[in-house]
C-alpha cells in the first residue's frame, strides 16, 4: 500500500505577475487531506482567507491560490514516535515528548517519517526516498505529543510583497472519526465523584444520525467505527465495549448497548465525553488490545455477564460471555433469552441455571449484583447466584445472593470466610425493602472485610451485619439462577424470573457507586444528555 499516493507542486509566473503555488499530498488510509488557504482579489485589495479570517496583504496581485495540505484528516491509527531530530532517529535515540522528527504508523502496517531539514519539510516515500514537500516555504516544524499537533511557520515572498502566517495543522492522533458529538454526564445523577466508571450508552443517549443507515452520517452497522474520547480534539481515547449496535433506514429502529470506561465522573460538575463515528472501513480493536472491550472493566471485576446472548430454550449449547479479561464464561442450562432491562436478558424457570465455573474470589471483599425481575414472590429461596455444594445448607455456601423472608420478597446473602469448608459462613437477610414481582430491581450484596450489606435499587441499604476474615477459596461450583447441584427440585432454590447484567467484583462497591449505576442503567437518557453532532 502506497503511503504517499499523490504529490505535485507547480509554480508559474506570467507577464501579468500572477503566481500559483499548489501542493497536494494524499496519504491513503491515514488520510491527509487539503486544508485551503486562499488569496483572492477584491477590488484593489487582496485578502488571505483562512477559515473565516481575512488578512489584508501589502500589495495587489492578479491571483495567488495557495493550497497547503498539512491537516491530517484521519490521523495516525494507533501510535506515533517523536524524536528530537532526524539524526536522533537514525542514531537509535529514544523517542521524546516533542521534537522535529515524527514517525507515523498507519493501519496498514506501513509507516513514514516526517522531519524538518533546514528550511524544508520532508516525508519518506514507500521506497525510503524522501520528497521535499514545501521547498523553501516551511520555516519551522515542531511535533508535540501533548497537543497532537504539527506546528509550522509559513513564509512566502515574491518581489515587493511578503506573507508570514503561523498556523497549526492539528491532527487527531487515533483516527477517531469524521463526525463527533458531545455527551454530557449529569452531575445530578452522580452522588460522589468516581474513577474508572463504566457508563452505559443506548440509542436514547446517542445522536439519531448514527443509526440512520441511508443518512449522511451513519455509524457502521455493528459499531466498528464508534470511538470515544475525553476531549473534544480526540487526543485522549477511551475504552469502549460495543455489545450491540444496529442501524436502520428508519433511525428510530436503531439499537445500542455500549459501555464506556470514563476515567473520572464528577459529582459536582457535569462530565463531558465525545463519541466519534462515520468512518468507513474501521473496526473495533481486539478485546484484549489497547482500548479493547476488556479494558472497560477494571481489575476489580471478576466477571461481567451482559446475558444478551440468543440461545435456544431448554438447551445446553449456549455460551454466556464474560466481558472481562478473566474469561469466566458461563454455560447455558435450559435458560432462554428474553427482553431485558438493558438489552436482552435470560429467563429462568425451575430448574434452569447458568454454570459459571469453579473459580474463587480471594481477599476480604466481594460484590454480587444483578438486575433481577421475579415472576412471582412465592418461590422457595430462589438463587440469583451461588457458590455452593451439597444440599444448600448455610455452611455449604461460600457466597450467595438470593431471596428469603416473608413471601420470599426480601434479599438474602451468605459469605464464608476462613480456611474450612464446614464453618465460617454468615447469613444476612434484609430487614426492609421488599421486592415487587414483575419489576426490575438492581440488587447487590457486598462484603468489605468488616461488614456485609444488602442493597436494593442502587445504594439503598436494606440490611447489614458484622463479619470479618478472608473469603474461603475452594473448588465449589458457581451457578446463576439456581443452587449448584440442584438438578431435580423445581420448588427449592430455582429462580422463576429474569436476570440481566450480572456482575461479581473483588471489592465492596460503595453505595455511591451502586446509586450511580442504578441512575445510569435505569434511565440512560436522564444520566447522559447528547449535544449537537458536528464535523470536526
Amino acid at each position: 500500500m502506497s503511503v504517499l499516493k499523490n504529490f505535485s507542486a507547480a509554480t508559474s509566473l506570467g507577464q501579468s505577475g500572477s503566481t500559483l503555488v499548489e501542493l497536494m499530498i494524499s496519504i491513503v488510509t491515514s488520510g491527509i487531506v487539503m486544508v485551503g488557504i486562499y488569496v483572492i482579489v477584491s477590488g484593489s485589495h487582496t485578502y488571505l482567507i483562512k477559515g473565516r479570517k481575512k488578512i489584508k496583504l501589502q500589495q495587489d496581485f492578479s491571483l495567488i491560490d495557495q493550497v497547503l495540505a498539512t491537516k491530517i484528516r484521519k490521523g495516525i491509527h494507533g501510535k506515533q514516535k517523536i524524536y528530537n531530530s532526524y539524526s536522533d532517529y537514525i542514531g537509535g535515540q529514544p523517542a521524546q515528548s516533542s521534537g522535529s522528527c515524527l514517525k507515523l504508523y498507519f493501519p496498514s502496517g506501513d509507516s513514514t517519517i516526517l522531519y524538518k531539514d533546514n528550511s524544508d519539510f520532508k516525508i519518506m516515500n514507500t521506497d525510503s526516498t524522501f520528497t521535499n514537500l514545501v521547498p523553501g516555504v516551511v520555516d519551522s516544524l515542531i511535533f508535540t505529543e501533548k497537543t497532537r499537533s504539527v506546528e509550522t511557520k509559513l513564509s512566502l515572498s515574491q518581489d515587493t510583497w511578503s506573507l508570514e502566517e503561523t498556523f497549526v495543522a492539528a491532527f487527531r492522533h487515533l483516527s477517531l472519526g469524521n463526525r463527533r458529538c458531545e455527551l454530557v454526564i449529569q452531575s445530578s445523577q452522580v452522588p460522589a465523584s468516581l474513577t474508572d466508571f463504566p457508563v452505559l450508552l443506548t440509542a436514547a443517549t446517542l445522536p439519531s444520525e448514527m443509526f440512520d443507515a441511508d443518512g449522511s452520517y451513519p455509524a457502521l452497522d455493528g459499531g466498528g467505527d464508534i470511538k470515544f474520547s475525553s476531549d473534544e480534539a480526540g487526543a485522549t481515547r477511551l475504552s469502549c465495549e460495543i455489545v450491540t449496535f444496529t442501524t436502520d433506514n428508519n433511525p428510530a429502529n436503531g439499537t445500542a448497548e455500549i459501555w464506556v470506561k470514563v476515567p473520572s465522573v464528577s459529582g459536582s460538575l457535569n462530565t463531558s465525553i465525545w463519541v466519534w463515528y462515520d468512518n468507513s472501513g474501521e473496526s473495533q480493536p481486539d478485546s484484549n488490545a489497547a482500548f479493547g472491550s476488556e479494558s472497560v472493566w477494571d481489575s476489580n471485576y471478576v466477571g461481567v455477564w451482559h446475558l444478551n446472548e440468543t440461545v435456544v430454550d431448554e438447551q445446553t449449547t449456549g455460551t454466556h460471555t464474560d466481558a472481562t479479561s478473566n474469561n469466566n464464561d458461563g454455560s447455558q442450562n435450559g435458560n432462554d433469552d428474553i427482553a431485558g432491562k438493558i438489552d436482552n436478558a435470560q429467563d429462568f424457570t425451575p430448574i434452569d441455571d447458568i454454570r459459571l465455573g469453579t473459580w474463587s474470589v480471594s481477599g476480604t471483599a466481594i460484590t454480587m449484583q444483578a438486575w433481577a425481575n421475579f415472576d412471582d414472590l412465592n418461590q422457595d429461596d430462589p438463587r440469583l447466584i451461588s457458590k455452593a455444594t451439597g444440599t444448600g445448607y448455610e455452611e455449604e455456601h461460600v457466597f450467595m445472593l438470593s431471596l428469603s423472608g416473608s413471601g420470599d420478597q426480601f434479599l438474602r446473602m451468605r459469605i464464608k470466610t476462613g480456611t474450612s469448608d464446614t464453618e465460617g459462613t454468615t447469613t444476612l437477610v434484609a430487614s426492609s425493602g421488599g421486592l415487587t414481582a414483575g419489576t426490575w430491581h438492581l440488587v447487590a450484596g457486598t462484603y468489605d472485610g468488616s461488614t456485609m450489606r444488602l442493597y436494593k435499587d442502587g445504594g439503598t441499604e436494606v440490611g447489614s451485619t458484622s463479619k470479618t476474615g478472608s473469603l474461603r477459596v475452594n473448588g465449589w461450583e458457581i451457578w446463576a439462577g439456581n443452587n449448584p447441584n440442584n438438578t431435580s427440585s423445581t420448588s427449592w432454590a430455582s429462580m422463576d424470573g429474569k436476570l440481566d447484567e450480572l456482575r461479581i467484583s473483588s471489592v465492596a462497591r460503595s453505595a455511591n457507586w451502586l446509586t450511580t449505576e442504578y441512575n445510569n442503567q435505569d434511565s440512560p437518557s436522564t444520566f447522559v444528555i447528547e449535544g449537537t453532532p458536528e464535523t470536526p
